[in-house]
């Protein structure tokens, strides 16, 4: 840490708009005395920029590749259970664990795995066995840009792994080759650490894993969940055409802040890759709105839904219902404490529902949508197609009358094709005698 020198002035900086949620420290331009003299270009110096921070990042603005499908949200979902991992009993009892897996060859050479079946299996059996040595955690697969495979593991100890432990001499810095500088120094290490590496000796080799690490986590659960994301992209890099449909991570354990008891349904992880980014985006808002509006209608007739028991007075598929029932429905626009993004999405989607209805069913007497007044409970549990039941079945009549109607030769008469015509010509005819059909 720098001395501070007299006569400066170092503050943090206030920004105009709202501090995020993990602000970066920066310092305001230092004043050293005042007046002119000897020196005085180098009172003015800007200061040096301000540090780094977690969620910040201070790489260039270039425009990064676009990661495909779901594997942002796997990473967020990673990095969220990392942290939660952390926090249910602290950092101290979670350890960051590196499983590589291969064999030894006839020359005494180590062989890593590359095949991705082989490894699943070696994986889940050597997991299988960590369930009961460890209270939970969180594996992820990683392939090496030479096609080797190894696993990065979170696991959650019963006892407190880290201890007072000395972190430069039990863990080295690596060099060049990938090696350390030195040779550690265990000494610092806890008996509850050491008897975790004692069982990997014994129990690894039996499953197929040749070296394993395991070290406590050294700094906070937000630091070890942005740090175990990154596995995710490398992977995702690195990734070969057999590895298409197969799993990146995997969660398994007890996930509470007490041990598990006999007879006790296993916690899940908090987080999941099933969810919204924003929920400020255009498309999120227009969803809400209308599922808005339509429990309002519906709670009109003392239904009284809310979000814990939509799934049970709806039906456990209520989002796909709604979700089919809303391209022909209707909604308000003159809400009160609306915004106007909101608004001009309510009025796209209201003349998407009209424009799509004249182009299915054409100009029609009634209209062929539905208004939010109109939608009612049991219209929303059957309606498996848009407008289905009584009322899709009038429009399809009406639709078909309308095409009758419109055809060039219905109202030719005295003609042969004329319809009108022969209808006419149907009902002149007398009727036949049956007296002497019979004989």
């Amino acid at each position: 840490m720098r001395p501070e020198r007299r006569g400066s002035e170092v503050k943090r900086a206030e920004s105009d708009s709202e501090p995020s949620s993990s602000p970066v420290l920066r310092s305001d331009p230092v004043k050293i005395g005042v007046g002119d003299g000897p020196g005085a270009e180098r009172r003015g110096a800007p200061p040096g920029p301000g540090l780094p921070c977690l969620s910040e990042t201070t790489a260039s603005a270039e425009e990064k590749p676009r990661l495909p499908g779901t594997l942002p949200k796997q990473m967020e979902a990673f990095s969220q259970n990392t942290r939660f991992l952390c926090a249910l009993r602290g950092p101290e009892y979670v350890g960051a664990l590196t499983l590589t897996c291969g064999d030894y060859n006839a020359r005494g050479k180590f062989v890593k795995v590359k095949d991705r079946g082989e490894f699943q299996r070696r994986l889940h059996s050597l997991q299988n066995a960590m369930t009961e040595h460890f209270q939970a955690g969180v594996t992820c697969r990683e392939r090496h840009q030479d096609g080797c495979l190894h696993a990065h593991v979170e696991v959650l100890c019963y006892e407190d792994i880290r201890g007072s432990i000395n972190w430069d001499a039990c863990f080295p810095p690596k060099g060049k080759n990938g090696k350390p500088v030195r040779a550690p120094c265990y000494d610092t290490a806890n008996a509850a650490l050491k008897a975790h590496w004692r069982w990997f000796r014994e129990n690894a080799p039996k499953y197929g894993f040749g070296r394993c690490q395991l070290q406590p986590v050294k700094g906070t659960g937000e630091a070890a969940g942005f740090y175990n994301a990154k596995y995710l992209v490398k992977d995702h890099c690195n990734r070969s055409p057999e590895d298409k449909g197969s799993r990146r991570l995997s969660y398994w354990g007890h996930w509470s802040s007490s041990p598990r008891k006999a007879g006790e349904r296993r916690m899940k992880p908090p987080w999941g890759c099933r969810f919204g980014w924003n929920k400020e985006s255009q498309g999120g808002q227009l969803w809400r709105e209308m599922v808005r509006q339509t429990v309002e209608v519906l709670n009109l007739d003392g239904n009284a839904i809310t979000e814990e028991n939509i799934a049970e007075l709806v039906g456990p598929k209520w989002a796909f219902r709604f979700w089919n029932l809303f391209p022909a429905v209707v909604f308000r626009e003159d809400e009160e404490g609306m915004a106007p993004a909101l608004v001009d999405a309510i009025q796209r989607h209201n003349s998407e529902v009209v424009a799509r209805q004249l182009a299915f069913y054409g100009a029609t007497r009634s209209p062929m949508w539905l208004h939010v007044s109109d939608v009612t409970l049991e219209g929303v549990r059957h309606s498996k197609k848009v407008l289905s039941g009584k009322r899709q079945a009038e429009l399809e009549r009406e639709a078909e009358w309308r095409r009758v109607l419109e055809q060039d030769d219905f109202w030719k008469g005295g003609g042969q094709n004329g319809i009108m015509a022969n209808y006419k010509r149907r009902s002149a005819r007398p009727a036949p005698d049956r007296l002497s059909a019979v004989e």
